[in-house]
């Protein structure tokens, strides 16, 4: 299930435009903070393409919920695992 257009709207006010995700650098994490453009939304082949990535997910269904909205850009969206767990540097080769 993707996010509702309200949510999103919700989630980049919160992020300010910006990257949320956090990266391991020397073992401690790190914002990514990347500025992104809203209408790069989905354009994952784009250098500020971003996505809202659902925080947590339910087996039942996924919350529309801008809390559970997180905006990625494009090269933290690569690095997040199947798991929801986000690669290290070292694991990301």
């Amino acid at each position: 299930m993707l996010f509702s257009e309200q949510t999103l709207k919700r989630a980049w006010q919160r992020a300010g435009g910006k990257c949320e995700s956090t990266r391991m650098v020397g073992g401690e994490k790190v914002p990514c903070c990347r500025d992104l453009h809203w209408e790069k939304h989905g354009q994952l082949h784009e250098a500020q393409g971003w996505l809202g990535h659902h925080r947590v997910k339910l087996a039942n269904g996924i919350i529309d919920v801008a809390a559970n909205c997180e905006i990625i850009c494009r090269e933290c969206h690569r690095q997040i695992q199947p798991d929801g767990n986000v690669l290290t540097a070292n694991q990301a080769g």
